[in-house]
């Protein structure tokens, strides 16, 4: 064997070694379906139960990194009632973003809404990663108690915002100690789910219905998968690329300040609400500085508590109700 056979094999092994140390081998577990008793209490004498699967469905912590770490999303299928549904189903996506997709839609199938989805196709409701019935879920229950002990106390402004803060710090830290990958955690890896669910299920097309925060899930989802998607609606769409949260304040004062002028300009409301903007803004400082109490019952422990209700308070009310 002369020199150059010897240079010739000794690239050739080179280049197997480095091959199969830098390929990377996807986990096993991915992609796999787990039957699991369904978390979401149906009312009472819905038979939806005979036509609802639930399980999870394991997928990459990333989706770039498949021989890394696995977490699991909650996935409900509700089964069409026809005697030849279509082959592919709708998938819902709630908003929030953070809203519960299980809390909102399962119960949701159960009246006339559901039931006309489900004479003509499968739906599938897909629990987005991090949220309330995924593995893991990032509840911030430090944030709901701080919210919770200000209840019956008068606080506004900084002083609110700074007990959400360290309450926002505490469940950051409790996460990160639990080794939560919090950059996994977003609408990109998100929309990959929802391609890998619906692979997992067996379903090639699929059509998609999303509100809110969950149409910028859905657009991601539209634009790795274009074949698959068959169709979209986007209710109260948020366009991708624009800064979602920065813009929601100036939103909220814009659709005020319409609201009013809309009022001035109708002789009806102006004559049942005249001057509504200054009597509006003069009864948010009214409150502000004096606040009302009142009581009100704890939905989870049935415990009454006084309310205090401040300007402030009631001015974020609206807005969220916006």
């Amino acid at each position: 064997m002369n020199i150059l056979e010897i240079l010739f094999l000794c690239i050739i092994m080179l280049s197997f070694s480095a091959s199969t140390d830098c390929a990377t081998t996807p986990n096993r577990e991915i992609g796999k379906y787990q039957p699991a008793i369904c978390p979401v209490d149906l009312p009472a004498g819905s038979d939806l139960s005979e036509k609802l699967d639930f399980g999870y469905v394991s997928v990459p912590e990333e989706h770039a990194k498949p021989d890394g770490p696995v977490i699991q999303v909650a996935v409900a299928r509700c089964k069409s009632t026809g005697d030849q549904p279509a082959s592919d189903p709708i998938v819902l996506i709630n908003g929030g973003p953070g809203d519960s997709n299980l809390d909102l839609f399962i119960r949701l199938m159960v009246g006339p809404i559901g039931k006309a989805f489900l004479a003509q196709r499968d739906v599938v409701i897909i629990e987005l990663r991090g949220l309330r019935y995924s593995k893991p879920n990032l509840v911030c229950e430090e944030v709901f108690e701080a919210q919770l002990g200000m209840v019956d106390k008068d606080l506004k402004g900084d002083e609110v915002n700074q007990v959400l803060l360290r309450a926002m710090r505490a469940s950051h830290d409790r996460f990160v100690k639990e080794g939560i990958n919090l950059s996994a955690y977003n609408n990109v890896e998100s929309a990959a789910d929802i391609a890998l669910v619906m692979t997992t299920l067996k379903y090639d097309q699929f059509n998609m219905l999303a509100a809110s925060a969950g149409t910028i899930v859905a657009q991601h989802v539209m634009r790795a998968n274009p074949a698959r998607v068959r169709s979209v609606i986007l209710n109260a769409a948020v366009p991708i690329g624009l800064p979602f949260f920065r813009d929601m304040i100036l939103n909220g004062a814009e659709s005020l300040q319409r609201v009013f002028k809309l009022c001035e300009a109708d002789s009806a409301c102006h004559l049942v609400y005249p001057n509504l903007e200054d009597r509006f803004f003069a009864h948010i400082d009214k409150l502000n500085k004096e606040p009302v109490t009142i009581p009100v019952k704890n939905p989870t422990t049935g415990e009454e508590v006084n309310f205090v209700l401040n300007g402030d308070r009631l001015s974020t009310w609206l807005f969220v109700s916006m």
